[in-house]
């Protein structure tokens, strides 16, 4: 049996999205996975937020991430059999008059236009600070999407179980969010754990489908049940939910669900945050052999379909369209 063209590294987020780029493009692959029970993209919400963090901010990529991810989690609903994407309306409301003002000066740059609405009259009374409502905008349910890749990747024969073994002269595509720190060629490479903490809770009385975004955000599961989160604790020692997550979740329904609830489920996981905000992509620059897709961090859904496609124009021509992601550029 003849080598893949790429062997993978993990099969969460940028693993799989990778693994089903390089497929489309007529690539072999082979996706060697552990399949831990809790991992980080196994825990993501999976938001796709393109007026991002307190500063209400809009990238200058927004328009083609956003077109880049609805079109490649769409097309491989079909081809995966499987649904797993949904447009649906995020409510963000602002936490104080600073951020009101502050969305209030965004509002003169015409390039937000597109992408908000006012808010629905049934929340208008509800945010004493006002808000908005975000257009063009969704969740990727994570788990289903995983699940279906690797039962896809496993029929064609290109998924195992295991861990990866160095060595190897096939490219290896390293895709193993925090734990890249630990193992391979990029234990050097500036990416810095944050553990996230997610509350399922039952709330019979709020009734609400669209997700809600006040720094931290309320996601309906159906069922008078909701996901909620998340918290951003620095270098954790561990993944496991801690109280001060748990109480900082607490205070943040108990402001914006006005009926009562009761708590099922908590979880948490590490996700790999880049240092300068940004992913991290390509080629080692000794070993060029060795490639690294890293650094997605909360908005991983939304940015890894757009820079898969980055990094494979860039190991078949040569070049990156974004600079700066480049390893060369931002070395080990």
């Amino acid at each position: 049996m003849s080598a893949p063209d790429f062997l993978i590294a993990g099969q969460g987020l940028a693993g799989s999205v990778f693994a089903l780029t390089a497929i489309a493009r007529g690539r072999t692959v082979e996706v060697v996975d552990p399949q831990e029970a809790t991992t980080c993209s196994r825990v993501a919400a999976g938001l796709m937020n393109p007026i991002s963090g307190p500063r209400l901010a809009l990238g200058e990529d927004e328009e083609v991430l956003w077109s880049s991810a609805r079109d490649f989690y769409r097309r491989w609903e079909k081809t995966l059999g499987a649904s797993f994407f949904e447009e649906r309306p995020i409510l963000r409301l602002f936490t104080d008059q600073t951020q009101a003002d502050r969305w209030n000066q965004r509002l003169r740059d015409p390039r937000y236009d597109p992408w908000h609405e006012p808010l629905p009259p049934d929340w208008e009374d509800r945010a004493p600070f006002g808000g908005f409502t975000t257009r063009r905008c969704g969740r990727l349910h994570s788990v289903p999407f995983l699940d279906a890749t690797r039962a896809w990747l496993r029929n064609l024969g290109a998924f195992r179980q295991g861990r990866i073994e160095t060595g190897a002269q096939t490219p290896l595509v390293w895709c193993l969010g925090h734990h890249a720190r630990h193992c391979g060629p990029f234990a050097h490479v500036p990416i810095r754990p944050a553990r996230g903490t997610i509350l399922t809770i039952h709330a019979p009385g709020f009734h609400e489908t669209r997700i809600i975004h006040a720094g931290k955000w309320i996601l309906s599961q159906g069922d008078d049940l909701y996901r909620v989160g998340s918290t951003y604790e620095w270098e954790p020692s561990d993944a496991s939910p801690s109280p001060q997550a748990r109480e900082e979740l607490t205070a943040f329904i108990d402001t914006w669900i006005d009926s009562p609830w009761n708590l099922i489920r908590e979880e948490a996981a590490i996700r790999p945050m880049a240092r300068q905000g940004r992913p991290i992509l390509g080629p080692h620059p000794t070993d060029p052999h060795q490639i690294l897709f890293n650094g997605l961090g909360s908005r991983g859904s939304l940015l890894a379909p757009w820079h898969a496609n980055r990094l494979l124009d860039h190991l078949e021509k040569g070049s990156l369209a974004v600079p700066e992601f480049d390893l060369a550029v931002r070395p080990v």
